[in-house]
């Protein structure tokens, strides 16, 4: 399920934070990492002190050079998005931040879903569609997440793949009106199906002509951000300097125009909804877009038995909630 709750962007920014804390030093951290069971030796203690932790401490540096000025001209993501691109162009491919156009650079979205990956093969993946390889698309968010060609792991991502190809979501807890459902079954199948596939007795059926396909988003008319931050230039460096002559050289990676018609298995889980994230349940989703929240709190992980989705109060924008973010859309 995409975690509505994991605080990507607060976990980067604490990385980046700690290269510069004063705390950072042989003297803090050998004493800690002694009292926390470690047995240094004399020669050890002095690899960590003049070795290790001097080149953690520039690595760390080195990149919140590149990662900081770009956070800061961002809105913080909040939990449960990510902007999968940007980072990935500033550390992999070692961009300048002036390089990136303002139109690429607001691109946080919500994590996809991890269930049913198998049937996914040949839709097109990624919210704007920009890949048919579960492949390939595993290996770029690897790379996304901070590994280098030199550095990753194919074998785990593969055993990882290999787990998720037919994961079941749970089943939903939710008490269905049955006579209700059989209503909302049949408008749901004469109107979404055809791009989103549908619930079957016991399992998902991933059917429809459109599923998987890439709806232009000069009809959709949503937030450019996540498409716009994919670019034809990026794509030719994905293709030509990433694992350049191997067996996991890219080769599928294409530019869209708009956003693909995703599977909705496991819907009850996948709050907040739509690519950015930006509608809170699915009450809201149903609702004309003029009437829905435009400020609501993420990160709960309460389920809204009457809503769908997760607990999602208002709130008022730079505020701080006693539970989750203010999500301003």
């Amino acid at each position: 399920m995409p975690s509505n709750n994991l605080n990507l962007y607060g976990f980067i920014r604490f990385i980046l934070d700690a290269g510069v804390d004063e705390r950072l030093k042989p003297d803090k951290l050998i004493p800690a990492i002694q009292a926390a069971g470690a047995n240094l030796g004399p020669i050890e203690q002095q690899v960590w002190r003049h070795v290790v932790i001097p080149r953690m401490r520039e690595g760390f540096i080195e990149r919140r050079s590149r990662l900081q000025p770009f956070l800061a001209a961002q809105a913080p993501w909040g939990p449960g998005r990510v902007d999968t691109f940007n980072p990935y162009k500033l550390v992999q491919m070692e961009m300048l931040l002036d390089s990136i156009s303002p139109d690429e650079r607001h691109a946080a979205s919500d994590f996809p879903s991890i269930f049913n990956q198998k049937p996914r093969e040949g839709m097109h993946l990624h919210w704007d569609g920009n890949n048919a390889s579960l492949a390939e698309r595993n290996l770029s968010a690897a790379l996304g997440a901070g590994v280098t060609p030199e550095t990753v792991d194919h074998a785990a991502i593969e055993r990882v793949a290999a787990w998720l190809g037919d994961l079941q979501p749970p089943r939903s807890p939710h008490q269905v009106d049955p006579g209700a459902a059989e209503r909302g079954r049949a408008i749901y199948m004469n109107g979404c199906a055809v791009c989103h596939g549908h619930q079957g007795p016991d399992r998902f059926v991933f059917e429809g002509a459109k599923l998987g396909t890439v709806e232009p988003n000069s009809e959709l008319g949503t937030d450019p951000g996540r498409l716009d931050s994919y670019t034809e230039a990026f794509r030719q460096r994905q293709l030509t300097e990433l694992f350049a002559g191997t067996r996991f050289q890219f080769k599928h990676f294409v530019k869209t125009n708009g956003y693909a018609n995703m599977p909705l298995d496991a819907l009850w889980l996948r709050g907040p909804y739509l690519h950015n994230g930006s509608v809170p349940t699915l009450r809201d989703l149903l609702a004309p877009p003029a009437e829905r929240p435009s400020a609501f709190v993420r990160g709960i992980d309460i389920i809204d038995g009457k809503s769908g989705g997760f607990v999602s109060p208002s709130c008022t924008p730079g505020s701080r909630p006693a539970q989750g973010f203010c999500y301003d859309t």
